[in-house]
């Protein structure tokens, strides 16, 4: 458990992270590591993460400086995390 003040959701989101060291975005802006069993999305297309967190959960891992970006891409001038490590 950290010091810092994590929702629930957070909280599971930082265990996996720990867990796992990495986790990565997949399309949609699911949030998972990269060796989780997928399914794929009957409307998209895209492979579904059995589990996952979304974006604003890690966000607020890295804003707390528990997650570090080590992977961004640019869509439309904006950049954005894709790969995040857990901070030690």
């Amino acid at each position: 458990m950290t010091s810092k003040k994590l929702s629930p959701e957070m909280q599971k989101a930082y265990n996996r992270l720990k867990e796992h060291g990495r986790l990565i975005k997949y399309k949609g802006g699911f949030w998972s590591a990269t060796e989780v069993e997928t399914r794929t999305s009957l409307v998209t297309g895209y492979p579904i993460p059995a589990w996952f967190f979304g974006t604003r959960t890690i966000q607020g891992l890295i804003r707390r400086d528990l997650a570090r970006v080590v992977k961004e891409r640019c869509w439309d001038g904006v950049v954005y995390p894709v790969e995040v490590v857990v901070v030690v």
